[in-house]
Order: structure tokens, then C-alpha cells, then sequence
């Protein structure tokens, strides 16, 4: 059966968050001496974010895809016409992104 979706289309988004967006880029800033870890974080939440070479805050592509991927799953819509099938399977496999979000 030769699939009825459409293969090639460029579409431009624009997402907007429901909950605090979260980084976790890997950093080697030292604690403190007797430094808690609250005021850890407080002190290098900065450094896990990800930057462009003019200073800007970015997601990473593969990030924004994973997160769209775990959406579609979670939102559970069936396709049309296809039984049990769900978006999640199509979004995984044929998403990318060229640009950084």
C-alpha cells in the first residue's frame, strides 16, 4: 500500500511553551567551598544554554525535534484512515530540522 502522505513539505513554525523550557548542556564550572546546590545552579544556569557566535540563546536541532517527537507521542492522535496508527511513528521518521529553533 503506497502511503498517501506528502513527502516534501517545508513548513516554518513557531512554538510556544507551556512549562519553563529546561537545558542541560554538559559544563565543568567547579563548586564552591561549602556552596549548596541550589546556589550551584543559580550561579551556572547560563552556562547550560546553548549560544550563537553573536550571544543569542538557541535550541539545538535535534533537541527541538526530539521534543516535537515526544509531543506527538503523547498527544496520541490517530491518522485518518488508518486504523490504530498514530502521527508518532511519522513525525520520528520523517522530521528534521536545517536550522537551529
Amino acid at each position: 500500500m503506497q502511503s498517501k502522505l506528502v513527502a516534501d513539505v517545508t513548513a516554518q513554525i513557531e512554538l510556544i511553551g507551556v512549562t519553563p523550557l529546561s537545558f542541560g548542556k554538559y559544563h565543568d564550572a567547579p563548586h564552591l567551598s561549602n556552596e549548596k546546590e541550589l546556589k550551584y545552579e543559580e550561579r551556572t544556569c547560563a552556562e547550560k544554554l546553548h549560544y550563537t557566535d553573536s550571544g543569542e540563546v538557541f535550541v539545538p536541532a535535534m533537541m527541538a525535534k526530539k521534543s516535537l517527537d515526544a509531543g506527538v507521542k503523547r498527544s496520541g492522535k490517530k491518522v485518518a484512515g488508518r486504523r490504530m496508527s498514530t502521527y508518532s511513528k511519522f513525525f520520528e521518521s520523517g522530521q528534521r530540522q536545517q536550522v537551529p529553533a
